[in-house]
């Protein structure tokens, strides 16, 4: 989010918005979702997902939503 928001700041800054056609909003976008892919495939060959980690979420995964229903505060007043 910090990345995206530097690249809009600074693609208004630099009034780069004009001569490519891109609003600085698309821009930040573009580039934050790039860096946060990335990031992503860079960490995941540091420091993969722990083993424990993926058998609690294959459990759970397993496990069958609850019958019982929810009412909201508010109708219980």
């Amino acid at each position: 989010m910090v990345r995206g928001a530097s690249i809009a700041f600074g693609w208004e800054l630099a009034a780069l918005a004009e001569p490519t056609g891109l609003h600085p909003m698309l821009a930040g976008i573009v580039c934050s979702t790039t860096a946060m892919i990335v990031v992503s495939l860079v960490m995941q060959r540091i420091a993969p997902v722990p083993d424990y980690i993926v058998a609690t979420m294959d459990a759970a995964a397993r496990l069958k939503p609850s019958s019982a229903t929810v009412t909201p505060a508010w109708k219980s007043m």
